[in-house]
């Protein structure tokens, strides 16, 4: 599961913005995701995990914005 971080990575130092960048690194998140079957998402299993993502960045939005 470092293909995410190292592509979010790349494209930040590249010049891509912030929310291109992390849309691309969540993008390769669910491909990764569906590769191997004993991991692999379903439509249920994506929702929690879209939630789960969710409900934390509302938690950082949080503290960077008091």
């Amino acid at each position: 599961m470092a293909a995410p971080i190292v592509v979010l990575i790349y494209l930040l130092i590249a010049g891509v913005t912030p929310q291109k960048a992390a849309f691309y690194a969540i993008l390769i998140t669910i491909v990764i995701g569906v590769i191997p079957k004993d991991m692999r998402l379903n439509f249920k299993k994506l929702l929690e995990v879209l939630e789960t993502g969710a409900k934390d960045a509302l938690v950082v939005i949080g503290l960077v914005f008091p």
